[in-house]
């Protein structure tokens, strides 16, 4: 970001910050929310009688400038922040642990926001969300029916018999988090939480082989599956829902299911929206009445069509949400500079040709200097 932008989104800030009056400028608390859940959110606020105020942040990147710079500033313009639970290793440095209560969370999703600190979380999560994979129907014969090819050779083994050759895939995904998703749905999910070498290799070499990049947008995505230049999507399951229910209206027909995997179900990170807390925040009265009615709070979002982190959340419609419990949370053991490593191996691959393995050793080898004295 060049130095007037940043200076700009500062001006932005400091006018914001003065606009809401910081901490004491009145009663009703504000949370930055992602466009597509603020109204949900706030309309969940007024249903349940609580003081706050659920405001859209823009732009849509999120979590990589405006919501660092609210924080690492000290602004007080918010209450709390909804991002995806993805973005908690760049934004963990200025986030207040959470005091909830997970006995009715999903346990994986509980175990990925864990803090090792007793009772306490990185956030409080509002919907489950995690990687999948949405294909043009009957390109994987069983795809998103729970009969599909095990593993990534096996997958990448029935496209071929399906004629499609070459393969066009794309991603909306962070590069680091689809390749942790690829490597431990590969692995069988048994390993520890970092990145396994032989599955990762062969996770890189899916993607230098199938990958095609990543799309602009979701619009973007949507007129290329619809237009047949790809053939299938890796990307979050409330997007797969949303280009599945797109292509019903446009006669086209697509199928959701769990990432290509090893075992009983596939493993990823947890990508759901969480909300957050800010070290200094300047609504703790607020946000401690919220977390005492977050059932109420998650039993509205999921009214809303949001999929659910309960440990029971009933029979659902969307191919999403089903793909979803074929899959297993973890955490991201990774800080975001070790992800932006993670990335670089991915773009070495697949961008400038390197061959998988010399892509990862370069990978190991700046994680190793990082993690050294």
């Amino acid at each position: 970001m060049g130095r007037s932008r940043w200076f700009l989104v500062a001006l932005w800030v400091v006018a914001l910050a003065c606009a809401v009056g910081g901490p004491g400028g009145g009663e009703e608390g504000r949370v930055a929310a992602p466009l597509a859940l603020a109204p949900h959110l706030d309309r969940a606020f007024r249903e349940m009688g609580l003081p706050l105020r659920a405001v859209p942040l823009r732009p849509q990147e999120r979590a990589r400038e405006l919501e660092v710079l609210l924080l690492s500033s000290g602004s007080t313009a918010y209450d709390a922040y909804v991002v995806r639970a993805t973005s908690l290793p760049l934004l963990e440095p200025w986030l207040a642990p959470v005091p909830a209560d997970a006995s009715s969370w999903r346990e994986d999703v509980a175990e990925a926001l864990r803090t090792g600190k007793g009772d306490l979380y990185a956030g409080l999560p509002l919907s489950g969300d995690g990687p999948v994979l949405l294909l043009r129907e009957g390109a994987v014969p069983g795809w998103g029916q729970g009969s599909g090819p095990q593993g990534l050779a096996e997958f990448e083994t029935a496209l071929e018999r399906a004629g499609l050759r070459p393969v066009r895939l794309w991603t909306t995904l962070p590069p680091a988090v689809l390749l942790l998703s690829l490597a431990w749905s590969e692995e069988g999910g048994k390993g520890g939480p970092g990145l396994p070498e032989g599955p990762g290799t062969r996770a890189v070499a899916f993607l230098q082989r199938r990958f095609l990049g990543s799309p602009a947008s979701l619009e973007e995505a949507k007129q290329a599956l619809l237009g047949g230049q790809v053939e299938g999507l890796f990307c979050w399951a409330s997007e797969a829902d949303a280009l599945a229910a797109q292509g019903r209206r446009s006669g086209a027909a697509f199928a959701v299911g769990p990432l290509p995997h090893r075992g009983p179900r596939a493993t990823a990170p947890f990508g759901g929206w969480t909300m957050v807390w800010p070290a200094e925040g300047p609504g703790e009265a607020r946000c401690r009445a919220l977390l005492r009615r977050q059932r109420a709070l998650l039993k509205a979002l999921g009214r809303a069509g949001f999929a659910s982190v309960a440990r029971a959340p009933g029979p659902s419609a969307s191919p999403g949400s089903e793909a979803l419990w074929a899959t297993r949370f973890r955490d991201l053991p990774f800080t975001a500079s070790e992800l932006q490593i993670l990335d670089q191996a991915v773009a070495d691959a697949v961008e400038a040709g390197i061959a998988p393995e010399q892509a990862l050793r370069r990978a190991k080898a700046r994680l190793a200097g990082r993690s050294s004295p």
